[in-house]
């Protein structure tokens, strides 16, 4: 399990709480290791737990993402490797750990993790494995996890949300033939005027930073403030952010 413990001084810390464990969902024959937390610097609010989930039957080490708000609760949104073991033979066919930490370059994410053909009780003949690297993986930024359309649509609506900004900005890899729409919905649930999926125009393409517009343009300058919710329907796309910006 992942315990969290809280200090004043960076010198005296209380006894830990436990803060992520293993739930009912997963096999009966696994362990959280390591954390890897860190807070997330490129959004506010956000926290991230890379952390080494150990398979007691296959004596190997993947790695599983999980996020939080505040640091505190966490979640784990998908309960598949977010750095998965390599093929037999490959460097990462054993052990994956992840580093503390996240470089960005331009659009670019780098983390560094060690990886090993070692398995967790194979015994190492000095501390660090003759067999281990340290290497790294890149993703998109902000593209740790993405609500994804196949050739069938797929749909998802937001609970209604407060925000500045005079316009949505997307980031979105829509793959060849598909489209996304979004709709804006006031609290009860109704199609703000001029803003419903037949107005929008459909978002294709691969950016991080795509600009959703509707027939009457792009700007939200009138909505600010008042609780908007955005229903999206996507097909042959991934979505992994949106946020409102200044135009």
């Amino acid at each position: 399990t992942v315990g969290r413990s809280e200090s004043t001084d960076f010198a005296s810390f209380p006894a830990a709480d436990e803060v992520l464990g293993c739930d009912e969902r997963d096999p009966a024959d696994v362990d959280l290791y390591n954390n890897a937390a860190i807070k997330y610097p490129y959004a506010e609010n956000a926290y991230l737990i890379f952390t080494s989930m150990y398979h007691h039957t296959g004596d190997n080490l993947d790695v599983h993402l999980a996020v939080s708000r505040d640091g505190i609760h966490w979640s784990r949104p998908e309960r598949r490797p977010f750095i998965e073991n390599g093929l037999p033979g490959t460097m990462d066919d054993a052990t994956v750990y992840c580093g503390a930490g996240v470089l960005r370059t331009g659009d670019e994410l780098s983390m560094y993790y060690h990886a090993s053909t070692a398995r967790h009780n194979q015994v190492y003949p000095q501390w660090v494995s003759q067999d281990g690297v340290y290497t790294r993986a890149t993703l998109r930024l902000d593209g740790y996890v993405a609500m994804q359309a196949a050739k069938a649509p797929a749909e998802f609506v937001t609970h209604p949300l407060t925000f500045s900004g005079s316009r949505l900005e997307l980031n979105a890899d829509v793959h060849e033939g598909g489209w996304l729409r979004i709709a804006l919905r006031d609290t009860g649930g109704k199609t703000v005027s001029g803003f419903s999926l037949e107005d929008c125009v459909p978002v294709t393409g691969d950016s991080v930073r795509h600009v959703v517009s509707w027939k009457g343009g792009a700007d939200l300058s009138a909505l600010v403030g008042k609780p908007t919710a955005l229903y999206c329907v996507a097909q042959s796309a991934s979505l992994y952010a949106f946020q409102f910006v200044e135009g």
